[in-house]
Formats: structure tokens, sequence, C-alpha cells
């Protein structure tokens, strides 16, 4: 057999910056191989319009194998095998088809049409690529030899599909609070950070779900994943397949965590002397919406919050033995951790956190 690197893939973003490939990321090979395939088919039936079939064994001839994954975030080697003795011209369409590919993210990325060359026909391959990447993730679609490349990532992916169609899916995962639950016609109705309200069709026979319909004073919060339709301003319009939907579960947690919020809210100006200023509801509400993304995404239990001048906040957990503290400047999003187990008396502290978001 011989073998020919064919690409080298950059995988970036924090999943991949321990130099690993994680298996739920692999299907992205399998899909550039069927875009692959994709562009070499319409290549060829562009040059060979009076023939009505591909030429047998066309897809055969494309036979990648993932040899390794080099260091440098992820870095899959991927290489194209074939018989020595068929003495196959590499230089071929799936190689036009690679490069075409390369061509299309960059004119599209930077706000320009497709090459004209590219078949139309291919342009609905990039619909499965992208999936399993995350806000903040992209692809570096590098050739061999090389560690740079036309960057293909989610927003690209929905830019690419606009060229052919009017709107495209893809798939989410999306934080709201519960507004409205419909036993009859199993639905429910959430409310995203922005206001926007989206209805959506899933069972209702857990318990998880059934929390949503109780009286309470206040919302809960719900995590859900699933294919989601997005018009041509990239704007989300419908859920369309919930594979999974997670709400919280401690309500006493979640009861102290709002009633802490609305006190912040009532604070005026000068609330602990004159230089203080009451919390703006801007801040809150993203402070609110950071919480909810804390708890639901990554299992951090929802605080208590507490005042604390000049314009920040200290979030408090007591998690025996534990006693730990957050305390967020609202400005900048800056936080410092503190942390004192109540047995041994050892405290833990760390400076220069985060928080995004608190806009």
């Amino acid at each position: 057999m011989t073998k020919v690197p064919f690409l080298s893939p950059k995988f970036c973003g924090p999943r991949f910056e321990q130099h690993g490939m994680p298996l739920e990321v692999l299907p992205e090979l399998a899909a550039y191989r069927e875009l692959v395939l994709a562009v070499a088919e319409g290549l060829y039936r562009i040059k060979n319009p009076e023939k009505k079939r591909l030429p047998k064994g066309f897809n055969q001839r494309l036979h990648l194998d993932l040899r390794q994954v080099n260091s440098g975030s992820a870095v899959p080697v991927i290489e194209r095998m074939t018989p020595a003795s068929l003495g196959l011209d590499l230089h071929d369409e799936f190689e036009q088809a690679r490069n075409l590919i390369g061509c299309a993210v960059e004119e599209v990325a930077a706000g320009r049409p497709l090459p004209p060359e590219f078949p139309s026909s291919a342009v609905r391959a990039f619909g499965a690529m992208g999936r399993t990447l995350r806000d903040g993730e992209y692809v570096l679609l590098a050739l061999p030899g090389s560690d740079t490349g036309p960057r293909f990532d989610k927003a690209i992916r929905g830019s690419l599909l606009l060229t052919r169609d009017p709107s495209y899916q893809d798939e989410v995962e999306l934080i709201g609070e519960v507004v409205a639950v419909d036993y009859a016609q199993e639905e429910i109705t959430i409310r995203l950070r922005d206001g926007q309200a989206l209805k959506f069709s899933t069972p209702l026979s857990s318990e998880e779900t059934k929390m949503t319909a109780s009286n309470l004073p206040w919302l809960y919060p719900i995590l859900v994943r699933g294919l989601a339709t997005f018009d041509s301003n990239k704007r989300l319009t419908s859920l369309d397949k919930i594979r999974e939907t997670t709400v919280l579960e401690t309500s006493d947690a979640l009861g102290l965590f709002n009633q802490s919020l609305a006190q912040l809210a009532e604070l005026q100006n000068g609330w602990s002397g004159a230089s203080n200023v009451g919390y703006g509801e801007v801040q809150l509400h993203a402070l609110r919406w950071c919480f909810y993304t804390l708890a639901l995404g990554y299992g951090v239990p929802l605080p208590v919050l507490f005042p604390v001048e000049p314009r920040s906040v200290r979030a408090e957990w007591r998690p025996k033995p534990q006693d730990v503290s957050l305390e967020i400047t609202l400005d900048d999003g800056h936080a410092y951790l503190h942390a004192l187990n109540v047995d041994t008396h050892e405290v833990r502290e760390q400076e220069g956190l985060s928080l995004q978001n608190l806009d």
C-alpha cells in the first residue's frame, strides 16, 4: 500500500489542550471524508456531463486512515492509502476536492461567495461537519506539513449552509427558564437569557420535569440539548429534536438563590454609606444566568449571594466540611475564591478568576 499524507486538521479549544482526541469528536473525521466524496463527485460530474454514472469503484478510491494524533492541541494525521500496484494518480478529484473545501471555507469566512467551481450539490455535505464542536472550538484544515489552515467552526458551518438554503440545523445546548408546561400536549415553553421564548415537545413522565409544574414563586432553570433550526440571520427559530433535558432538582437551594438575588435588587444607592450604589438590573440578570450555567453545565450548586462594597457580590456555599466563598466584581467579572476546611483549618485561595457574561 502507498501512504500519502492527506490532511492534518488541528482541533482547538479547551477540550483539546491536553493533546488528546475526545472520542465524541471522531465523527468529524468521518464527516470530512463524506464531504470530500461529495465534492469529488460533483467535480467529476461537472467535467463529464455526458456520463450519468460514476466510474465503478469511484468512492473506494478514497481510503483515508487516521494514523496518529500529534501534539500541539489535537492534530490527527490523516493519510490516503492506495494499492501501489494500481498506480493511481493521487492528484485526482479527491485532492482537488480537499483543496477546494479549504478554499470554500476561507472565502465564506471572509464574507465572500463560494468559489465558482465549487459544486452546489455538495454544499449540504458541510451539514454533517461541526456538529460535535462547542462554542469557542474550531478546526484548522491544515494541509500536510503545515500547522495552520482555513478555520472551520459552528458559525462558518452555518454560513456555508446558508449559501444553499434559507435555514440550517445544528446541535445546541441551551439554558433557559421554564415558563409554561402543557401536560395535555406534552410541551414545555422556556425563556432564554435574551428573552426569546421557545416551545418544544418532550415526554413529561420524569420526576425532574414534573417539578416544573409546581406553584413556586420562581422559575426552574433547565438545560436542553437537541437539534435546532436557524434562519438566514443565524437566529434560532425552533427546537426540532430534544435529546436531553435536565432541570435543577434542589428547590430549596434555588429558592435561597432567588431570594438573595431579589434582596440585592432592592438595595438602593447609599445602602451602606454614601459611596455605595445599588446593583443594576442588567448585571444581576447576567449574574443569575452565570450561576445557572455553572449549575446545569458543570454541576456547581447554586449559592447564596450577599452584597459587598463596592459593586461586588459574595457567593457562599457551605458543603460540609467546606466553607467556600467567591467574591465577584460585577464591573469586570473578576473573582476571588476562598475555601476553608473547618475540620483541618486548611485554607485554599485563588485570585485572577474570571466569570464571563457579567455584562
